[in-house]
């Protein structure tokens, strides 16, 4: 994707933008985390929920026709889970947050991509 240019990458991740609009609650955020990524906080939702929602994203992702040709996208998915604690400081909750997703979307990319991984919070 990246060697076709910054433009048709750029239409496309916006193509991405709308389809996604049509699937998170309106309590949800999604934003664009780096030129090539989508993160989104789902509020009060378990791994369950935030599962089938990546499966509606890569569904969607994968009904989007591409600004160019011969290249198949695929969508790599990552989901951490973090629960609020008043015994943690909230913004080491975040890095953490943060940290597992890249590096649970490291794994993914690591096995071929197009497939989705989720990483629970340990409970103590």
């Amino acid at each position: 994707l990246h060697q076709q240019g910054e433009g048709p990458f750029e239409r496309y991740m916006e193509q991405l933008g709308r389809a996604v609009q049509t699937i998170v609650r309106q309590t949800d955020l999604a934003v664009k985390y780096t030129s090539w990524s989508l993160a989104f906080i789902l509020p009060d939702t378990p791994l369950s929920g935030a599962r089938s929602l990546a499966e509606k994203l890569r569904k969607a992702a994968g009904s989007l026709r591409p600004p160019w040709d011969g290249i198949q996208v695929t969508t790599s998915v990552a989901i951490a889970e973090a629960i609020a604690r008043q015994d943690f400081d909230s913004e080491d909750i975040v890095t953490d947050l943060i940290n597992r997703a890249e590096a649970g979307l490291q794994e993914v990319r690591k096995r071929g991509g197009n497939d989705i991984i989720s990483l629970e919070t340990a409970r103590s």
